[in-house]
């Protein structure tokens, strides 16, 4: 891994190593990677078509995604995923001197991955059986159960923003600034992070009339190819882009669940995906990501037109 650090002269004012200090115990929590949610699209036939669209806009991590999945032959498939998430950490403030009266730092934070993946299924015999068959068939989905395996590559970036700013007590010299109140000094700062996902992932789905479960198990590495610091970046935050660096490549088990309701063109879902990493990186790596959302099946949608 390349890193390739620019950094820019800060203002020099009395109490730096006090501000070190506080960057360490104030407890910002930021993320550099986060796992997505699962591609769970449960692709079961040839010309199979559907597309996903879900999201979370609740507290501080809102989230969305957009996903496809198609079958162009028998037992082959193609998915495609693009995650974005948003993150906004609170206000620290900390007095950490007596010449410094108050200090604040605060972290934004978002980033993107766009997914694609190919791979193959099995789907099981229909097993409905009774005499409302084909008034089902219009509207319930099957009865049945499929498997997959997906091979996939995955490319994202993460972007942290940092602000802080310090306000002198007015009873001490601040060098270059002199005596006196009221002086306050802000610096900027921000660090970008690119990285590559190399990953495989086993599907297991079954679909009960009007609802349907979906299992995803994916295990990948990631690789971060480079990472740019520009300004005054919070020192702990700083450690950490060097720590993915010695950690680089890292290795990554994801697993997501999906409940879906609705009719066989178009259903309501809630998913969820919980990640697990190396233990020493738990704290700079988002442990899960849950979405609601909605799935339509293309094809089923374009049938019942041609039917009518």
């Amino acid at each position: 891994m390349k890193v390739k650090v620019h950094k820019y002269t800060a203002p020099k004012i009395f109490g730096f190593f006090s501000l070190v200090t506080l960057f360490f115990l104030s407890g910002c929590n930021t993320y550099y990677y986060v796992p997505g949610d699962g591609n769970l699209l449960a692709i079961t036939e040839p010309g199979d078509a559907k597309v996903a669209a879900g999201g979370n806009i609740i507290g501080k991590n809102k989230s969305y995604s957009f996903q496809a999945g198609y079958s162009p032959i028998e037992h082959l498939a193609i998915k495609g995923q693009f995650f974005r998430i948003k993150d906004s950490s609170p206000t620290y403030v900390y007095n950490p001197s007596p010449f410094i009266s108050s200090s604040s730092s605060e972290v934004m934070g978002r980033g993107f991955m766009a997914e694609a993946s190919v791979g193959g299924y099995l789907t099981s015999q229909n097993w409905r059986i009774g005499e409302d068959t084909q008034v089902r068939s219009k509207y319930a989905m099957p009865l049945q159960s499929s498997f997959n395996a997906y091979l996939g590559y995955a490319k994202g970036r993460i972007y942290n923003d940092y602000a802080t700013s310090f306000l002198s007590s007015g009873n001490g010299y601040i060098p270059g600034y002199g005596y006196g109140g009221g002086v306050q000094v802000e610096n900027f700062g921000n660090a970008t992070l690119n990285f590559n996902k190399y990953f495989m992932q086993l599907g297991a789905h079954l679909s009960l009339y009007t609802i349907g479960l979906d299992f995803g198990f994916r295990g990948g590495f990631l690789d971060y190819s480079t990472a740019v610091i520009n300004g005054q970046v919070i020192a702990s935050e700083e450690m950490h882009v060097y720590k993915l660096q010695d950690f680089d490549p890292l290795f990554t088990f994801e697993t997501s669940f999906r409940f879906q309701i609705g009719v066989k063109q178009a259903r309501m879902y809630l998913s969820g995906t919980v990640a697990r990493y190396n233990e020493e990186l738990n704290g700079i790596l988002k442990p899960s990501v849950f979405q609601c959302g909605a799935v339509l099946d293309l094809d089923e949608i374009f049938k019942k037109r041609r039917q009518k």
